[in-house]
């Protein structure tokens, strides 16, 4: 069995957003475009590196936007849309 620490480590959409944010100046607005389910870790983590960066993320996944600022997301927590 693999440790749940490994799975996390290897979710896309963190990855995607950790480069993006090396490579992007602090407060600028990240859209990225990504045709897979955001799942409720990365819709978490994702919340809260909002507030950290102090900027806009904005992904979408195969059901609907997300527009996250400020550690809130338009979706409300029903990210599941």
């Amino acid at each position: 069995m693999h440790d749940v620490g490994f799975h996390l480590y290897h979710q896309s959409e963190k990855l995607i957003l950790a480069l993006r944010l090396i490579n992007t100046a602090s407060g600028t607005s990240l859209q990225k475009i990504k045709d897979l389910q955001v799942c409720e870790d990365c819709h978490t983590s994702i919340k809260f590196i909002s507030k950290i960066v102090e900027g806009e993320i904005m992904p979408r996944d195969t059901n609907c936007f997300h527009h996250f600022e400020d550690a809130v997301c338009s979706c409300m927590d029903y990210w599941q849309c």
